[in-house]
C-alpha cells in the first residue's frame, strides 16, 4: 500500500482535555481543546481531526483541531477503550462493557458499523489498534484474565460491511497482555 505520511502532532489529555505536547503544552484548536472531560484521544493521520472518548467511556466526540469545527458526539457503548484512525479517516473502536468487546466503526459520514467478527463472541476484546492502511488489526484480548495478543485482518464485505478475520496469535511467553 501507499505510505501515509504522518503529522507531527503529539498530543495528550491532561485534566479533561486534549493538549498538543511541546514545549509548552497548550490546548488544541477546535471543540477538543475546551474541557471534556475525556480520558483518551486519537488523531487521524490523513487530516486535522480527532476522536476523544469521553471521560464515563459513554460517548465519542469527534472535530477537526481548529477553531469554528463543529463537534459531533456520538455515544456507543458503556466502556469504550481508546479509539483508532485508519487512513480512510474510519474511527475503530471497542466496547469492553459485557465482556466481549463489541467492535464498531464511524466512518467520515459519521454512519455508525458494528464489524463482524466471530472471535469477538467468544473472547473478551479490550484494545483494538488498526494499521494505517486499514488492512489489519492488532488487538488485545483476554482468555481466563490473561491478556492475549493477536494480528487480525480487515475484510471488506459486498455491501460495505466489514469483518475481521484470519485471526494469528502473537506468542507473549510469561507477558500478560494488556495494550497495542
Amino acid at each position: 500500500p501507499a505510505a501515509v505520511p504522518a503529522g507531527d502532532l503529539l498530543v495528550a489529555v491532561a485534566d479533561g482535555r486534549i493538549l498538543t505536547v511541546g514545549e509548552e503544552p497548550a490546548p488544541v484548536d477546535g471543540p477538543l481543546g475546551e474541557p471534556g472531560p475525556y480520558r483518551s484521544v486519537a488523531i487521524s493521520l490523513t487530516g486535522p481531526r480527532g476522536a476523544a472518548v469521553s471521560s464515563d467511556g459513554t460517548a465519542v466526540t469527534t472535530s477537526g483541531l481548529s477553531d469554528g469545527s463543529p463537534a459531533v458526539t456520538t455515544t456507543v457503548g458503556e466502556d469504550m477503550a481508546p479509539p483508532s484512525f485508519d487512513r480512510a479517516g474510519r474511527i475503530w473502536l471497542v466496547d469492553r462493557s459485557g465482556g466481549t468487546g463489541s467492535i464498531t466503526v464511524i466512518p467520515p459520514d459519521g454512519e455508525q458499523v458494528d464489524v463482524d467478527a466471530e472471535l469477538v463472541e467468544a473472547t473478551a476484546v479490550t484494545r483494538l489498534v488498526i494499521s494505517a492502511d486499514g488492512v489489519r488489526a492488532a488487538l488485545v484480548y483476554e482468555v481466563e484474565g490473561v491478556g492475549r495478543l493477536a494480528l487480525v485482518l480487515v475484510l471488506p464485505g459486498p455491501d460495505g460491511s466489514l469483518q475481521l478475520g484470519s485471526v494469528r496469535d502473537i506468542p507473549l511467553g510469561d507477558v500478560d497482555g494488556v495494550d497495542v
